[in-house]
């Protein structure tokens, strides 16, 4: 990541790939509400792949949206 600072910066230890989904959701909020929609649905499967995870759930294929 960069050194900018964005509102989901606290994500970085945890994730490098949902802190960047974060700041690129950020970025695109005031520029095109259809990619902003892109990229909240990729920072929610990308928690939801954690949370299945961490809890050790079977990844079946009704695990996304």
């Amino acid at each position: 990541m960069n050194n900018q600072t964005y509102f989901y910066q606290f994500l970085e230890p945890l994730s490098k790939e949902l802190a960047f989904v974060a700041r690129e959701l950020e970025n695109s909020i005031f520029s095109s509400l259809r990619t902003m929609l892109t990229h909240a649905r990729a920072f929610i499967e990308n928690i939801l792949q954690q949370v299945i995870q961490a809890e050790k759930l079977p990844n079946e294929q009704w695990t996304n949206l």
